[in-house]
């Protein structure tokens, strides 16, 4: 994001770690109201070291007379399911002196089973006009608040499809706009794929993405960090013929992996409502955490495969273990008892011989039968060590479009995420889109 666009919110080298790098304080509290995670910034704010703050009780940092507001506050979020909360509160320092603050709480879902949490954004209101809630400082303050708890949550395990759920129904609510869709784009395909939205009816305007005009825009490196509005995008025109759909404004921000676009964040609206500065600045903010989620997700699926790998070579050195030292004692052992039947023989003692001869015959059907198993778990095509190819195709990927989910590690980590919701295959026009996030070397 172009921080001179829009000084209120905050630029970041990496939009998953907001949390750790906003100038406002910040605070991770686990469902029994303890605080699990705190920045530098809240450290500074209230004047603790971070050791301290750890573990100690949310209401207990409060004045006496806000520590109800706070607990009611943290019960609202845990049982309603409130989607953003703020109050002006004070909060008490380490040198004992009380700071009236701005305080914005989000609930967070853990992941992986973890419970619910919330993130608490915390900031020194200024004097004047708009230092509340619901003011220009707690607008931003929302915002700033909600990127940061995706951020974590994506840190935490977030996949693909959840996080775009809540992207477009994020942009939804604090922009009022109504509808909102995360758009899968392949230039070279010219196919748009429908993700995620909120109230999206917008093929007419997903038609007019795909035209030359608006296309070489979106691929424009002029569009970096800069989200575009509708007439500017389409063309006088094209936002004419939208207006005449109901469409009355809305912008678009492109997704970039590695440096290409990859897909768009659109919002639109019914209304005569405009998006100003800061609205545009939040709509890139969240596409930039998309494609900062969809790296994490690559990170993710690249350590999942290592891992794969590195079982398989386990499972491999474990079975060569036992194909030289299981047979080779086993066959010592015949080979004892092979020298007994000679004995007994000479002895004398058919029987005796004729029963060793019995255990050696079925001894060594056993080993035989014992090392072709071996041999056929060795084989590497027994092991799946690597993908098969596709007749027609090139590194294990069937040539054509595909259909159904993608294997995520070579090809494309949003496709491989695809939901079971109806949007997940609605197609503009109707052939299935793959979003191409594979490089020569990932």
């Amino acid at each position: 994001m172009n921080p001179s666009m829009n000084p209120s919110v905050e630029a970041s080298q990496d939009p998953l770690h907001r949390f750790d790098r906003s100038a406002a304080g910040m605070a991770v509290v686990d469902a029994g109201g303890n605080v699990v995670r705190a920045n530098q910034a809240l450290c500074d704010l209230l004047g603790h070291d971070r050791e301290a703050l750890i573990g100690s009780g949310w209401q207990e940092l409060h004045d006496a007379a806000d520590r109800a507001g706070a607990v009611e506050t943290l019960l609202n979020l845990r049982t309603a399911g409130t989607a953003v909360h703020q109050a002006c509160r004070r909060l008490r320092r380490g040198d004992d002196r009380t700071a009236e603050l701005l305080i914005t709480t989000v609930p967070m879902a853990q992941e992986h089973g973890g419970g619910r949490a919330i993130l608490v954004h915390l900031e020194q209101p200024p004097e004047g006009d708009g230092r509340g809630p619901g003011g220009p400082l707690g607008v931003r303050a929302a915002r700033d608040a909600t990127l940061a708890a995706l951020g974590q949550r994506v840190l935490d395990g977030l996949e693909l499809d959840p996080l775009m759920g809540e992207a477009v129904r994020s942009v939804a609510d604090s922009l009022g706009v109504g509808h909102v869709a995360v758009l899968e784009l392949r230039p070279g395909a010219l196919v748009l794929r429908l993700r995620a939205a909120v109230g999206w009816d917008g093929d007419r305007l997903a038609q007019l993405l795909l035209g030359g005009p608006a296309l070489a825009k979106l691929q424009s490196p002029e569009t970096v960090g800069r989200p575009i509005m509708l007439p500017d995008l389409l063309g006088r025109a094209a936002a004419t013929t939208l207006a005449a759909d109901g469409v009355q404004t809305g912008a678009v921000a492109t997704i970039r992996w590695g440096g290409e676009p990859v897909g768009v964040l659109a919002a639109y609206a019914t209304t005569t409502s405009e998006l100003g500065r800061d609205d545009l600045a939040f709509l890139q903010a969240m596409a930039d955490l998309l494609a900062a989620g969809i790296d994490c997700w690559r990170s993710r699926a690249r350590e999942r495969r290592q891992a794969g790998e590195q079982e398989r070579e386990q499972e491999r050195a474990e079975l060569v273990a036992a194909l030289h030292e299981g047979p080779v004692q086993n066959f010592a052992v015949l080979s004892l008892r092979l020298e007994q039947a000679r004995l007994h023989l000479a002895q004398g003692r058919l029987d005796a011989t004729e029963r060793l001869l019995a255990q050696l015959q079925e001894g060594m059907a056993d080993q035989i039968a014992g090392l072709r198993r071996l041999l056929r778990d060795l084989r590497p095509d027994e092991l799946d060590l690597e993908p098969a190819r596709a007749p027609g195709g090139s590194g294990g990927r069937p040539a054509g479009p595909r259909h159904g989910r993608g294997n995520g590690a070579d090809g494309d980590p949003l496709a491989a995420e695809a939901s079971a919701d109806p949007h997940d295959s609605a197609t503009i026009p109707h052939a299935p889109l793959r979003m191409n996030l594979g490089r020569a070397g990932a």
